[in-house]
């Protein structure tokens, strides 16, 4: 895991700049930092490195081929990388490292740009071919590490991170805010689209692509596509049970590999109870979990410590003051970095981050995407009785509804980014995989992924989710809907929802624990809003204020009002865009600063 940076352009000298570029970066890789600078070619490239595997120094990137024609700056881990190492030299390929990453040059010597196929893990990279003057980027299949990029005709630059493009001077790039994308930030918290973030002109890579830039062009070519291949439609329940367990086995022992001490983010449910569950038996020893609450209703650790105690687990559990976060949160902006999600879920995450690495563990296991893949959250009854008699433009605008909590906001079209993306794939017959196929493509890889990875590498923290590894995502999305939300009645009460991963689960953990039903770990918003009204209240208000610019005087005021809303009548949507409306002002605020700091 790391942090990477470039530029592309022979229009001046850049040494200084991917310098200052890389510098931006140093909490993503704090064990190191290479540069590989090629004035004549106008090539940039620069490495914050976090030591995962292979600790010495000859893991050390940029790393290089045998003749240093081809070279790279890799951010992320290769699973597969054991079985290709081997492969490649069968080959005559010769490594000067243990690591993971040396094999993305070896492989692109033997298979050229589709050796990216081959390629099992979490990545974001840039390879340099000296010889063919080609310079390649590649965001990993699902989307879990990020990769932002900013062409021009003059220039090609690319970041883990937007902040590092705050350091290009103003000849080469002024940072403005987009108005698009900050008016699709306050209707559904995210920012969906591949090619929008929250400032003009800088993009992500979509995930499973490649951008290939020389001789003057710049092209983009899919290496994977989450399709539909039908081969999992005749499967039995039973058997598809069993070859989702051997599965989910070999996903959590490739991402167990590390030559650092690791463990798992516990939070009490089902999706990281088994994940904890399942590192225990493929180590063969006490692990350690990590879990942290609120003192609130809600609070899951007595969950998490029920598992851990089962598991023989050595367990750290955390204690989180929202008040405490709310008087911390203009520090933590700059960690928000693009504001790919504004949920109060960043800032746990954050704060547990933080706190793992005081313990001193480098990496942990986490049971993200498995509500994407699984059909876990609410909306996804969708699919079910009564709702699925119901005619299909009805159900598109419950889904937007349920995901964005904004029923009436003036001005809001429901043909939207986001829904006219999600209207035009739909159809009657097939809405739960559709449903999942969207919260794939859009929601993990724009927002929820690196919500986690920004707020965790903030502090050098890896942290792994095997659930999203893309044979388990290609395998789950292909079997039949019934599968994933068979209703059962339980003791504990009727659970809907991963009814696969629950007939795994109840053979590693209890059947309380494997059918809980959803709660999820998040800030509670409401408390921080209403203890803090005061503060929030002379954000927005400000003459200069960007959510004076977003909203009509009467809407702000109305928003802002204790008493009943005539514009804003539901509580828990005044509360969603008040809380969006907050972050986005202190970031704003945070982001002017940063660029007026720029040393260019």
């Amino acid at each position: 895991m790391c942090g990477i940076a470039g530029i592309l352009t022979k229009q001046q000298d850049c040494s200084s700049l991917i310098e200052s570029m890389g510098a931006s970066l140093n909490h993503r890789g704090p064990d190191g930092r290479g540069l590989f600078i090629d004035k004549e070619q106008g090539v940039y490239l620069s490495h914050n490195r976090l030591s995962i595997i292979d600790l010495s120094s000859n893991a050390r990137q940029p790393i290089y081929s045998e003749d240093n024609n081809v070279l790279a700056v890799v951010n992320g881990e290769i699973y597969n990388f054991t079985d290709l190492r081997e492969h490649l030299k069968q080959k005559g390929h010769q490594f000067r490292s243990t690591g993971d990453s040396e094999v993305v040059v070896h492989a692109y010597e033997q298979w050229g740009e589709d050796f990216v196929n081959r390629l099992d893990g979490m990545f974001a990279f840039c390879l340099w071919d000296k010889k063919e003057n080609k310079l390649v980027l590649a965001r990993d299949a699902i989307g879990i590490k990020p990769l932002y990029f900013l062409r021009t005709d003059k220039i090609l630059v690319f970041a883990s991170e937007i902040k590092a493009f705050l350091q290009l001077p103003k000849k080469l790039y002024t940072p403005t805010i987009s108005r698009l994308a900050a008016q699709t930030l306050l209707t559904f918290s995210i920012i969906p689209q591949d090619n929008l973030t929250i400032l003009e002109g800088i993009e992500k890579l979509p995930p499973g692509h490649m951008l290939i830039a020389g001789n003057g062009e710049v092209k983009f070519k899919e290496f994977w596509k989450l399709n539909s291949s039908g081969i999992e439609a005749t499967i039995s329940f039973s058997d598809a049970c069993g070859q989702l367990e051997e599965r989910l086995l070999k996903a959590v022992k490739a991402h167990l590999q590390s030559d650092v001490g690791l463990g798992v983010l516990l939070s009490g449910g089902v999706d990281s109870s088994l994940i904890a569950a399942m590192a225990a038996k493929v180590l063969k020893e006490p692990i350690l979990t990590f879990t942290a609450g609120f003192d609130h209703p809600k609070d899951e650790r007595s969950y998490a410590e029920s598992v851990a105690r089962s598991l023989g687990s050595r367990h750290i559990s955390f204690t989180i003051n929202p008040n405490e976060v709310f008087l911390k949160i203009e520090e933590l902006m700059e960690s928000f970095d693009d504001l790919s999600s504004v949920d109060g879920g960043f800032i746990t995450t954050f704060l547990i981050a933080q706190r793992i690495k005081q313990s001193g563990i480098k990496v942990v296991l986490s049971g993200e995407g498995a509500d994407e893949i699984f059909g876990g959250y609410p909306w996804f009854m969708l699919a079910d009785f009564p709702f699925n008699i119901l005619p299909q433009g009805l159900r598109n605008r419950l889904y937007y509804c349920r995901i964005s909590k904004n029923l009436t906001r003036p001005g809001v079209s429901l043909g939207s980014a986001l829904m006219n993306d999600f209207i035009g794939s739909l159809n009657q017959e097939d809405i739960f995989r559709q449903v999942s196929g969207f919260e794939i493509r859009r929601q993990l890889p724009n927002s929820f992924l690196m919500k986690v990875d920004k707020a965790a590498m903030a502090h050098g923290v890896e942290v792994r989710v095997p659930y999203l590894a893309k044979e388990i995502v290609e395998f789950v999305y292909n079997l039949p809907k019934d599968f994933k939300r068979r209703r059962r009645v339980m003791k504990f009460g009727r659970v809907e929802g991963k009814s696969i991963l629950r007939c795994v689960a109840q053979k590693y953990i209890s059947r309380e624990i494997a059918f809980r039903r959803k709660q999820g770990f998040m800030l509670p918003v409401d408390r921080v809003l209403q203890s803090n009204g005061d503060k929030v209240r002379s954000y927005l208000l400000e003459p200069n204020s960007f959510a004076r610019n977003m909203l009509e005087a009467k809407e702000l005021e109305d928003l802002l009002s204790p008493r009943g809303c005539s514009v804003f009548p539901f509580s828990k949507q005044k509360e969603a865009l008040l809380w969006r409306l907050f972050v986005l002002e202190i970031w704003h605020k945070k982001f002017l600063k940063m660029s007026e700091n720029r040393q260019f």
